[in-house]
């Protein structure tokens, strides 16, 4: 019987094969009871377990898979705790840690009839999760379970892929959402600097700049604090450094006895509170300066350190010239905040406030989106670029890209209004010659190839217009794996026993 998925808080699974475990002491028959599977998603964890048919006064023993949903590999040390409660019984069953990885094997033995609840509570040092599947029946005898369950049917045409395959490659199961889908418009853009993102770094005194790392070139990145340079005052008999070092601590002095000064004729009452204060200000304004110019001075050389985290986009100075007070020797760029520039064709006739987002596409991680990157749409210029037949579109976003300035990206932007659709991730997508197909999972083990039709695409989500329903769970990673798994006979044709 193919298995049925409903994607709620909890998404439930089930689905009912025959297993080959005696029931009672006649060996002249085999009496098999029917197995069943559940597979529920939470946002944490999947379990896909496997147990007889809940017979009373018969022991049924569970093979409970558990992955962790954050990176799809097994759950391998903790606890698991199975229990069966309702029609006023609570029986449970405790596993201090799995068989294997990935599988706790729990026994439960009913003693009552009825419809029970199932849980199971997993704690562990890698996550923690409570998993309830309603409605597990309990069956009076072997033969009502068979009865009402049947036998198995053989092959249903699915794929099985078992969780000890998946657990050792990269694998990802998503659901197919409801979500909003924007028409759009593919071009290409250009990375731009923003205004304010570039900070020129000046010599602060007059004399010869030292370099101090030879790998400090344009495109370097640099950390802030992180020395850029040195000035020194090289064979000058008054050097730039020591002429304002000497002038600040003087300023300083001068400054701090007036203010010691005046703070003891303040409490004598013989200065107003204004005078004093203007005796403190000097005073901390001095002592400030001084502060921050002797700050990196050694002996007659002064480092200059990166203001903030960045990257170098030009060095403007050679190693050993002399420079004077306020030259610009590097200028730093940072990546905090960048503009994307993105051509559009003037017969659009969009504005600013018809665009919704643009989406555009890195080498680490493929499809972004400009407005979840605390980005925005800023502008739409209103004259084309006589070079090219198009207009720009200006957006602001705080993406961190290796991508430097004037590279180009490929881009969606879009507009309009936007309608609610069926989406899955653009990477669940398999494509043969034009015709798009994904691997549905049926269940915990078991899945298959299933043609669809797409339509837009908004960045890393595409619309399916047919073949899915909203719940059904897809894999985003792995697909063809599991593919080449039904076609190359890696995977058993259906069911296995652990």
């Amino acid at each position: 019987m193919k298995s049925i998925i409903k994607y709620l808080p909890l998404i439930f699974i089930s689905g009912i094969v025959a297993c080959s475990e005696k029931s009672g002491n006649d060996t002249s028959q085999t009496v098999e009871r029917p197995a069943v599977d559940e597979t529920i998603w939470t946002s944490k964890s999947e379990l896909f377990v496997e147990f007889p048919a809940l017979t009373v006064n018969e022991e049924s023993r569970f093979a409970a898979h558990f992955t962790k949903m954050s990176d799809h590999s097994a759950v391998t040390s903790g606890q698991v705790v199975t229990i069966l409660e309702g029609n006023g019984q609570r029986i449970s069953s405790e596993k201090e840690k799995p068989s294997s990885p990935g599988i706790f094997r729990p026994t439960l033995t009913p003693k009552k009839a009825g419809t029970y609840k199932l849980l199971f509570v997993l704690n562990s040092p890698e996550l923690s999760d409570t998993i309830v599947v309603e409605k597990v029946k309990v069956y009076p005898s072997v033969e009502a379970s068979i009865n009402e369950l049947g036998q198995d049917e053989g092959e249903d045409g699915s794929i099985t892929f078992l969780k000890e395959q998946a657990w050792k490659m990269t694998f990802k199961t998503v659901p197919a959402v409801k979500a909003p889908i924007y028409e759009t418009v593919a071009g290409s853009g250009v990375w731009r600097s923003a205004p304010g993102a570039s900070k020129s770094v000046v010599s602060p005194v007059t004399g010869i700049v030292n370099f101090g790392s030879e790998k400090l070139t344009e495109g370097s990145r640099v950390r802030k604090g992180q020395v850029l340079f040195q000035i020194s005052g090289g064979n000058l008999v008054e050097s730039g450094i020591a002429s304002k070092l000497k002038s600040a601590k003087a300023t300083y002095k001068q400054a701090k006895q007036e203010f010691e000064r005046k703070k003891d004729l303040q409490k004598d009452g013989i200065i107003s509170k204004a005078d004093f204060e203007i005796a403190e200000k000097n005073f901390r304004v001095a002592e400030a300066s001084f502060k921050a110019m002797k700050k990196g001075v050694s002996g007659n050389s002064k480092q200059v350190r990166a203001p903030f985290d960045g990257y170098i986009k030009r060095i403007s100075v050679q190693n050993g010239d002399y420079v004077g007070e306020g030259q610009t020797a590097i200028v730093l760029g940072s990546e905090k905040s960048r503009i994307l520039e993105t051509y559009l064709s003037p017969s659009s006739g969009l504005s600013a406030s018809d665009i919704r987002d643009i989406w555009f596409k890195t080498p680490q991680n493929g499809w972004q989106s400009v407005k979840d990157n605390n980005g925005e749409v800023l502008s739409v210029s209103e004259k084309v670029d006589p070079t090219k037949p198009m207009v720009s579109v200006f957006a602001k976003t705080e993406t961190p890209s290796s991508a430097p300035e004037g590279a180009f990206t490929e881009t969606l932007l879009a507009y309009g209004p936007a309608h609610e659709a069926i989406a899955i991730p653009e990477s669940a997508l398999l494509e043969d010659y034009g015709q798009y197909s994904v691997i549905v999972q049926l269940s915990g083990e078991s899945f298959e190839r299933r043609n669809v039709v797409i339509g837009r695409k908004n960045g890393k989500m595409a619309e399916v217009l047919k073949g899915l329903s909203q719940g059904e769970v897809v894999v985003t990673k792995g697909a063809y794996q599991v593919r080449m798994a039904s076609m190359s006979g890696q995977a058993p044709a259906h069911g296995h026993e652990h």
